[in-house]
């Protein structure tokens, strides 16, 4: 597990060079920052000329570096230019403080040698950061040296692949004698003893007596822990983990039907070759109607560099129609139907870049028009004059039970996947291009006395896209369609994601303004868009950019040809960053206020106010939407 506080290990987590207009360091800011020697740095710093230095008979000037914004992804400090060949020879920079994620301080100081002619390279970079974790302040220090430049190697064209870095497999095994040889730096005193603290705490921490702990603290049963976490079983020594779900969890009064006790609970297992045993289930009862349901499943994944799994699913469950519905729908009885189903599905990356998963399923879809329903739902759904669409919604579907037996095949490709692997695991990088995915559906008939027979076909197209000092974009594009429809059923049907009343859902696979459900049986069209500015406009208003808040717009459309439906809506908003350190670790998360319209071929324009919520994912270093 890579250690939280060790941000850059290496020239892929950040390249320093200042004669690119940007600087990315995804561990410390998801925006990037402008170079003070970019093309356009004019427009977003200041500059002061601070002396001169006689350097190997050499002018060197000190200009110090000034941001014009106080709140934009800027450096601070100071540069060093010389004078005969206006190279930068050193620099002395802070990091803006306001637009980093997890660090309080960054500083960065990177010295320059003349390599050859007008040629200097980096001979030194160093990197002083704090970091508060909610307890203590982490104070860190990365040195490197940089020597022996060839400027012009002869490589095998072969080495330039997909693959970014390469670890040996002794790499994490190394003796200190080793990295006394390999290491650069004299070490101080205090850093050596902290170096042989860390070894220390290493095999402490893979010791018996310390897996022993760990997994006691796992395995100990609390009131809260009872009532939030579940209880559990942990052997490290086998690689096993066993838990059931708290007590809090297994309550669902909004339950189908009414109240619903479940029980829910995992159980994996990791061996020491790297493959993992997963199996996950649930049982769950509902007191109005006296039904028991649940479903289990079993995975395992064998080849981990190529992501290969086989899983095993089976149950009796109520189950959503649509699966991306709003919450409105999600509490409507209208969106289920009883599920009976046998599948087994089949994973793996073809090639770099190219993963597909098959699954072939056996189903029994049974109605659940005769429920008992709870009394909540018709205080929910039932009691609103004039609002029969949404009486409608508490309306279970009536439909004649059928069987169904289906091959699903989802493709999904990267174009020029990186990627690195490391301790038998292969961990991929950000993609830079679109991902581009395929859907493909088939309903058999007669097979398994299967009723349906059908072909859906759909491919999407989607991409995060950076424009410098502008912000950043997400898109998604999908078309789609039903090839054969010789009998299809309405659970069958493209299912596409309502609208809640005042909350703002994920903009790239929902609509803001478009009702409660649509579905078809046809072709459909679907487009969405959105921007964050990311203060680069506010940022640049005098007052108004203390508040830290940030520009944001989109806009979507859907088109549903069998029923005439054209959809189209814009947006625009405000948002806000914020922090929350909780138990050590740092939560990033977004608040924004929306004003939407939309018009279509069905209602009237519309115009209403949302709110929003998003979360920063710290594996991806990006957020949701």
């Amino acid at each position: 597990q890579k250690n939280p506080y060790l941000i850059y290990t290496g020239i892929a987590d950040a390249e320093f060079n200042f004669y690119r207009n940007q600087i990315s360091f995804s561990a410390v800011s998801p925006k990037p920052f402008l170079s003070p020697i970019a093309s356009s740095s004019a427009l977003s710093y200041s500059y002061d000329y601070k002396g001169t230095i006689i350097e190997n008979g050499k002018k060197v000037f000190h200009i110090q570096v000034i941001p014009r914004f106080k709140n934009e992804a800027l450096f601070y400090g100071s540069i060093f230019i010389e004078d005969s060949t206006w190279s930068v020879k050193s620099v002395d920079l802070n990091f803006n403080e306001s637009v980093m994620v997890n660090c309080s301080s960054l500083k960065l100081i990177q010295n320059y040698n003349h390599i050859n002619e007008n040629i200097y390279l980096p001979s030194r970079r160093e990197l002083y950061y704090d970091i508060y974790n909610g307890h203590f302040n982490i104070i860190g220090n990365t040195r490197v040296n940089h020597s022996n430049y060839d400027l012009s190697p002869i490589t095998d064209k072969k080495i330039f692949n997909s693959e970014i870095r390469k670890y040996n497999v002794d790499a994490f095994d190394k003796e200190e004698i080793y990295w006394k040889e390999k290491r650069p730096l004299i070490l101080k005193k205090n850093e050596i003893e902290l170096i042989n603290e860390y070894d220390s705490l290493t095999t402490l921490y893979s010791s018996a007596p310390y897996l022993k702990k760990i997994d006691s603290a796992f395995n100990k049963i609390t009131f809260l822990g009872f009532l939030f976490e579940g209880l559990g079983r942990k052997n490290s020594f086998k690689g096993t983990e066993l838990r059931f779900t708290g007590l809090i969890n297994q309550i669902v009064p909004l339950g189908v039907g009414g109240y619903r006790h479940r029980i829910g609970g995992y159980f994996n297992k990791e061996f020491k070759n790297n493959y993992l045993l997963e199996t996950d289930g649930q049982i769950d009862y509902g007191f109005n109607n006296n039904d028991l349901k649940g479903k289990v499943g079993i995975g395992l994944t064998y080849v981990p560099l190529k992501f290969v799994r086989t899983f095993l699913r089976f149950g009796d469950y109520y189950d959503l129609i649509n699966q991306n519905a709003s919450y409105t729908s999600v509490l409507s009885r209208s969106n289920y139907a009883r599920t009976q189903k046998a599948s087994i599905a089949q994973r793996m990356e073809i090639f770099n870049g190219l993963y597909a998963e098959a699954t072939f399923s056996f189903q029994k879809q049974i109605a659940i028009n005769n429920l008992k329903l709870a009394d909540y739902s018709f205080l929910a759904f039932g009691n609103k004059k004039g609002k029969e669409d949404i009486e409608a919604l508490n309306t279970p579907k009536n439909f004649n039970d059928y069987k169904k037996t289906e091959i699903a095949l989802s493709l999904k490709y990267r174009f020029k996947q990186k990627y690195y692997i490391k301790q038998n695991k292969k961990i991929i990088t950000e993609a830079k291009y679109p991902i581009l995915a395929l859907k493909y559906r088939r309903g058999l008939p007669n097979i398994l006395n299967s009723e349906v027979d059908f072909e859906y076909l759909e491919l999407s197209i989607s991409d995060y896209l950076r424009i410098p000092q502008l912000g950043y974009s997400n898109w998604k594009v999908s078309l789609g369609t039903f090839t054969n429809k010789n009998n299809l059923r309405i659970l069958e049907h493209k299912y596409f994601r309502g609208s809640d009343n005042l909350l703002f859902s994920d903009p790239l696979g929902s609509f803001q303004l478009m009702g409660y459900q649509f579905d078809t049986r046809n072709e459909f069209f679907q487009a969405n868009y959105m921007h964050h500015f990311e203060g680069a406009v506010l940022n640049k208003v005098p007052l108004i950019n203390k508040l830290k808040l940030q520009l944001a717009a989109g806009a979507g459309t859907l088109l549903i040809k069998d029923q005439n439906f054209a959809h189209f809506e814009a947006f625009a908003g405000l948002e806000r960053n914020f922090t929350i350190r909780l138990w050590g670790d740092v939560l990033p998360f977004r608040i924004g206020g929306y004003m939407v319209t939309a018009d279509n071929n069905l209602d009237k324009t519309a115009f209403n106010f949302k709110i929003g919520f998003d979360f920063y994912d710290s594996s991806t270093k990006k957020w949701n939407y």
